[in-house]
């Protein structure tokens, strides 16, 4: 899957925009696969998918290059607008699907 086409929205002035900081995805009018991929992982938060509705987009989001503090950024960011329950809800599933073992660690905290 890739989000490479998604145009900006019409009309919009391109020019009104500041320049991202040094190291952050250059737009230039197109979405980024790295945004795009965010941008998936925040509505299927939203949206209260399940298991299956992350695991296409981590598996996607890994290989555009998307890091584990953008995946919780993004959690951080949208918390105040789905909630902290949905945030409570996804964090697990999209943990697994990036490939976080999280019942090694509750053993570890047993230990």
């Amino acid at each position: 899957m890739s989000y490479n086409n998604l145009d900006t929205p019409a009309g919009r002035d391109q020019g009104a925009l500041p320049n991202p900081p040094p190291g952050e995805p250059q737009c230039n009018g197109r979405t980024t696969d790295k945004l795009a991929y965010l941008a998936g992982i925040a509505a299927s938060v939203a949206l209260n998918l399940g298991i299956e509705g992350y695991t296409d987009l981590d598996i996607g989001a890994q290989q555009a290059g998307v890091r584990d503090d953008e995946v919780l950024g993004t959690l951080i960011a949208i918390a105040p607008i789905v909630g902290i329950p949905r945030i409570v809800s996804a964090a697990p599933l999209i943990a697994c699907t990036l490939g976080y073992d999280i019942d090694a660690d509750f053993e570890e905290l047993d230990e």
